[in-house]
């Protein structure tokens, strides 16, 4: 049975600590009033990361990316039943934490705290000049879940629930958890637990992390994306680590594929100008493409040895322009760096493709989409108080820091034309803004179509537009990048989480299938498993969960068959 709380109300609803569901519960499911509700293809788990507390004795968390791990799993049974169940997945990070009394993440810190001896999180500190590495086993790792065969150790033990009655797919048998540093985390698909990466030992919570490391000893670096690439047709895998060391920070992009001479390869070593911050990436059918942004760790590094936090240890600089750095899938091989032609700032790619030449067997040209910004300024609108004042009886962030979000701190949907010929392109890489808003954030798109042209793109609003005021997680929306108009979902009192779309098994038509997304209802403090029809964009069923899912980042959704597969 689920244990009885009594609710939040408000949106400290989501930030409010809830307590483990370790067995799975049944869930109403409400049919909307004039559909069919559940549709009956659908079938498979919808999973979901994000933090689930922000306090650890008396240490409060002071930024959204810093909170301790909670990860959620959504079964849609063939006979249209939703069973829901949640599991920690820091609870050791937690306690270690609240006895000594310390921490530093990526928001900012105790500034008199060493900064190598505070336990870390998220957005990990980086070790630059050969200063000694912090254990995996001190990392939260909240950011993203996927269900996979690759990113796995080879000394990794089988989940329990693998070739058990009720267990699920056999050729994804992991969930790999993953953040913006070089540490994973195992988990089993059905129940949640932690599994051990190192042997076949029972299981304990610090040794289901592990490192890029792991999978190759080739794999050197300490910032990642907490997005890789999967090719939806052949598995191969893509994802890079940048190594800040001294004067001369690189980039080393590696592919992964169980049949490779030690599961994979390093594809590519690239210097840089400077240790970027990359939360993400893109891939076409040819080639691999990197924004390196001026938002980047300063003094070549050494700030991250100095700074209290890497909030503080990140630098942006205005007079600098995000480069493309464009990688040939094959060979490796840099095929273009050029500059945006405007300040760019962004979190999330969304799809990208090559523009084939009528002339030649080459193509010509990569558009790529991806979510904007002008500059980072909304990582400090994330602090957890500025986010949700209420919280907490005192603010710990300044008055600057608990302004309300503009929308001029919002992203804008933009497509990038990045030549791949000779021509000119020194005055800068220009785009053209393809959705009519400011403000859509968390992106998804059919991804069984990645490296292909899409049309849709479905995403969080963080502004309405019939509103001139911006807002966190304040509706949906399903953007139509040809004919560049924009359809939403919101409610009073409703704020929804990342929409994960998922196909109809043997569609042909891009936007045939549904949307998930989890909602918290403010007025009610609980949440629900939202089922939109992604044609029409309007609801067909939900899924009430007699709590609340505190607000988290993102999700991947593993179908009863492949076709549905969605993931991020």
């Amino acid at each position: 049975m689920p244990t009885k709380v009594a609710p939040t109300t408000g949106l400290r609803a989501g930030f409010v600590s809830v307590p483990e569901q370790r067995e799975p519960i049944k869930l109403p499911v409400a049919a909307k009033s004039g559909t069919t509700g559940l549709p009956s293809w659908l079938a498979g788990a919808l999973y979901r990361m994000g933090p689930v507390t922000f306090d650890a004795g008396d240490v409060q968390i002071r930024h959204w990316f810093d909170g301790f791990s909670m990860v959620h799993r959504f079964e849609i049974t063939a006979d249209g039943k939703v069973w829901y169940r949640n599991r920690r997945t820091s609870s050791d990070i937690e306690a270690k934490v609240a006895a000594q009394g310390s921490f530093s993440g990526f928001g900012p810190a105790d500034p008199c705290k060493s900064l190598f001896k505070r336990i870390t999180s998220t957005f990990l500190p980086v070790a630059a000049y050969g200063a000694e590495l912090l254990p995996t086993t001190d990392t939260v790792v909240n950011v993203t879940v996927t269900p996979t065969r690759t990113l796995v150790p080879p000394t990794a033990a089988l989940p329990p629930s693998h070739g058990q009655p009720g267990g699920f797919r056999p050729d994804r048998p992991y969930l790999a958890a993953k953040t913006d540093y070089r540490v994973l985390q195992l988990l089993d698909p059905v129940t949640l637990d932690p599994v051990t990466a190192d042997d076949g030992r029972p299981a304990a919570m610090p040794a289901s992390r592990f490192s890029y490391t792991d999978l190759h000893p080739g794999l050197r670096g300490e910032l990642s994306a907490a997005h890789h690439q999967e090719d939806p047709v052949t598995g191969d895998v893509y994802q890079f680590l940048v190594d800040p060391a001294g004067t001369a920070p690189t980039l080393c992009v590696f592919h992964l594929r169980p049949d490779l001479p030690m599961g994979g390869r390093v594809l590519a070593t690239v210097p840089l100008e400077y240790a970027s911050y990359m939360h993400s990436f893109s891939m076409t059918k040819r080639h691999l493409v990197f924004i390196v942004q001026p938002y980047y760790l300063g003094w070549f590094g050494a700030k991250a040895l100095l700074a209290p936090s890497l909030f503080d240890a990140l630098e942006w600089d205005p007079k600098r322009r995000a480069t493309f750095l464009v990688i040939d899938r094959a060979s490796g091989a840099v095929v273009r760096q050029l500059p945006a032609a405007d300040p760019l700032f962004a979190f999330h790619t969304i799809n990208a493709w090559d523009v084939e030449s009528r002339y030649a067997d080459e193509p010509e040209a990569i558009e790529l989409e991806v979510c904007g910004y002008d500059h980072p300024g909304i990582v400090r609108r994330m602090m957890v108080d500025a986010m949700c004042p209420t919280l907490r009886e005192t603010s710990a962030v300044s008055a600057a820091e608990a302004g309300r979000v503009a929308l001029s701190d919002l992203a804008t949907l933009r497509r990038y034309l990045i030549p791949l010929r000779d021509e000119d392109a020194s005055a800068g890489v220009r785009y053209t803004q393809i959705g009519p808003a400011r403000g859509l954030e968390l992106p998804r798109f059919h991804s069984g179509r990645a490296g292909l042209p899409t049309r849709f793109v479905y995403g969080l609003l963080n502004a309405l537009q019939s509103s001139k005021a911006a807002g966190w997680m304040v509706g949906l929306a399903k953007v139509d990048t040809v004919a560049c108009e924009q359809v939403e979902w919101s409610a009073l009192g409703m704020h929804p989480g990342e929409p994960v779309f998922v196909p109809r098994p043997g569609a042909t038509d891009e936007d045939d299938g549904v949307v998930l997304s989890v909602v918290l209802d403010t007025q009610r403090g609980t949440s629900f498993l939202l089922v939109l029809d992604a044609r029409l964009f309007t609801e067909v069923a939900r899924a009430e969960v007699p709590s609340a899912v505190p607000i988290g980042f993102h999700g991947s959704f593993l179908g009863a068959t492949a076709e549905m597969d969605s993931f991020n």
